[in-house]
């Protein structure tokens, strides 16, 4: 068991995800450092996510979660807010009605992490004043000293930034129990309660971005936003589809996040987003907002060190079998298709599948509009073209074709 620990942390630390560590054993007699409030903002089967910020903090004892957890984050700027995945792992107890995941499953999903997360990453030797691959790719290629050759062929900051990957042993703390509690009573609970978990329990732990809204919820304000967002997830795509042979493979609109663009590492002060794609410089009018791809715990790539990453879909029957003309259930069988069954193969027509699946569900949500103030409400012709682009994308091959569909007139700009 130890082994395999071991080289969970050390997949991580191959890939560049950021601070690693054993955390404390539950019990320890050193209070932990003081820490900021942590607030529980979402769940899963997978276990719980917290966002850390906000007033006050709490000195907690012990190294279960919310104590110290190994291997401290380091955040792009002193404003940025943190995400914390917490999923128990290797126990016996079935937990919110199915078996933990193995130290084996999560390995799978930390080198992802790992790699996507890299996708940004890339300092220009020689060039003092472009520190980040974005800086250079929103100065363009002729300005500040900062030529074509000098760039990564493609780069990205759409995948939500991994700043840390640990694991730790114990309970969790008063204060998310609490705190858990709080949420029940606020959203009605599907995971079972933290407290039930045994004190001597094993945790993965990975801290990202705090990247913004789930898809389902954020509220729209324009037709340009919302192609600005459906576009922006293709371009992620299809810069990941070039480096890695990417699938996600669960893209619903939950795993989309989208916030504000100000601030965005990849934002310049125009409002236009920079990637790159296979050695071209691209520029995203943002609109306004910035989406951000999560969770690739079904997804398939290649890391950098050439390891084959995937899940074989086929071990999850459940997914295939939800009811038929349910545009998410309808989505994971075409997908069994189109890979023909073999999930280890690169198929990047997955992703346009997807991306339609996408447009079909904003369609639906802002096709009747909403009673808040500012809120899109899809004209006839919008939805119309949305539906029309739906049929098109199941069509490409790959979203390196899908990103230049006329959907995205106006908004994606391409050097050469």
């Amino acid at each position: 068991m130890d082994d395999i620990i071991d080289r969970l942390l050390a997949a991580t630390a191959a890939t560049g995800g950021g601070a690693k560590g054993r955390g404390r054993q539950a019990g320890a007699t050193t209070a932990a450092p003081k820490r900021p409030a942590m607030v529980k903002v979402g769940e899963g089967s997978y276990g719980e996510a917290w966002r850390l910020g906000g007033n006050g903090g709490s000195n907690s004892r012990g190294g279960g979660v919310g104590g110290a957890a190994g291997g401290n984050g380091n955040s792009s700027s002193s404003s940025t807010n943190i995400v914390i995945k917490v999923v128990p792992i290797e126990g016996d107890m079935i937990f919110n009605n199915a078996p933990q995941k193995t130290a084996v499953d999560v390995m799978s999903e930390a080198l992802a992490n790992g790699t996507l997360s890299s996708l940004a990453d890339g300092p220009v030797p020689g060039y003092e004043r472009c520190t980040s691959v974005a800086a250079a790719v929103r100065n363009g290629s002729g300005e500040a000293g900062v030529g074509d050759e000098q760039l990564r062929a493609n780069w990205t900051a759409g995948f939500v930034r991994t700043h840390a990957i640990s694991v730790c042993r114990g309970p969790y703390s008063r204060d998310l129990v609490k705190a858990w509690e709080r949420w029940d009573k606020q959203h009605d609970s599907e995971n079972e309660p933290v407290s039930q978990l045994p004190p001597d329990q094993l945790y993965w732990i990975i801290a990202m971005d705090d990247s913004g809204t789930d898809l389902e919820k954020y509220v729209m304000e324009s037709w340009d936003q919302l192609r600005s967002v459906l576009l922006q997830t293709a371009v992620s795509l299809a810069v990941a589809e070039a480096e890695v042979t990417f699938e996600h493979r669960d893209l619903h609109w939950g795993n989309v996040l989208v916030r504000r663009a100000e601030g965005r590492l990849d934002c310049g002060p125009d409002g236009w987003l920079g990637a790159r794609l296979r050695g071209r410089n691209l520029r995203v009018a943002t609109c306004g907002v910035a989406s951000t791809i999560i969770d690739f715990t079904n997804s398939r790539l290649v890391t950098q060190d050439g390891l084959l990453l995937f899940f074989d879909l086929n071990q999850d029957p459940e997914v295939f079998e939800g009811p038929k003309g349910e545009v998410q259930f309808d989505t994971y069988r075409w997908m069994r298709s189109t890979v023909d069954d073999d999930w280890s193969s690169f198929c990047p027509a997955t992703n346009c599948l997807w991306i339609s699946y996408l447009a079909e569900v904003l369609c639906k949500r802002f096709g009747c509009g909403g009673s808040r103030a500012g809120c899109l409400r899809l004209s006839t012709v919008q939805k119309r073209q949305l539906r029309e682009f739906r049929k098109r994308a199941v069509e490409y091959g790959s979203c390196g074709d899908l990103i230049w569909d006329e959907l995205f007139k106006g908004l994606l700009q391409a050097d050469g």
